[in-house]
């Protein structure tokens, strides 16, 4: 699937694309967990009791279902940057329309949530040093509030620029493997490319599972 959908011809693949990606996450659920039934209820069981401990340790056990959905939202994510591996499709994840839109609403949510929950002058008086001068606490917290308030934009960006450096250098050593497999290369080169390709793909695994805790 190409990268830029606007140029791919008369038909508009928008949709199709956006459907093939939600479509690959519940198919993949469905398959894993048809084929491994007890070993996967035992992982997601496991997966969402390590997801409620760090929910609680941050404090969020107040908001109802905060466990759930942040567990949810994890998946979900990691799923789409695992998609976009696959040489020459673009996932979800690396587009701004869908990773901006997740970004403002839960995080910048979870921001008022916890400003009206654990009262805006609680939560300021933790971002001031002790001794600090009135004037300078005030510029402080207020400098403070606007980087939180904006670091879901900067997320979201590097979420994108991430999975789309990772989607073009996938692609560029598919193409090349290509070429060296229908005899344009050597078999040297081609078990060389092969490497760098493995090496790729396990720092992009790590790389998308970093975004999705992110």
């Amino acid at each position: 699937m190409c990268f830029d959908i606007s140029t791919c011809g008369i038909v508009d693949l928008g949709v199709i694309m956006w459907f093939c990606n939600f479509m690959f996450v519940i198919i993949f659920i469905g398959v894993v967990y048809s084929c491994y039934g007890g070993r996967v209820s035992a992982f997601v069981s496991s997966f969402f009791g390590l997801v409620c401990s760090m929910v609680e340790g941050s404090k969020m056990s107040v908001i109802g279902g905060g466990s759930l959905m942040l567990s949810s939202l994890f998946l979900l994510l990691l799923l789409c940057n695992v998609s976009g591996l696959i040489p020459f499709v673009a996932s979800s994840s690396s587009h701004l329309v869908f990773s901006l839109s997740f970004g403002f609403s839960f995080w910048l949510g979870l921001v008022l949530s916890s400003l009206v929950m654990g009262k805006l002058y609680t939560s300021m008086s933790k971002l001031v040093f002790a001794g600090l001068p009135v004037v300078g606490g005030m510029i402080l917290c207020w400098l403070e509030k606007l980087s939180i308030f904006f670091r879901w934009f900067t997320l979201s960006l590097r979420l994108v620029a991430n999975m789309t450096v990772g989607q073009i250098l996938s692609s560029s050593i598919s193409g090349i493997l290509l070429n060296c497999y229908f005899g344009m290369g050597s078999f040297v080169v081609f078990f060389s490319v092969l490497m760098v390709g493995v090496g790729l793909l396990l720092v992009e695994l790590a790389v998308g599972f970093i975004q999705a805790c992110k």
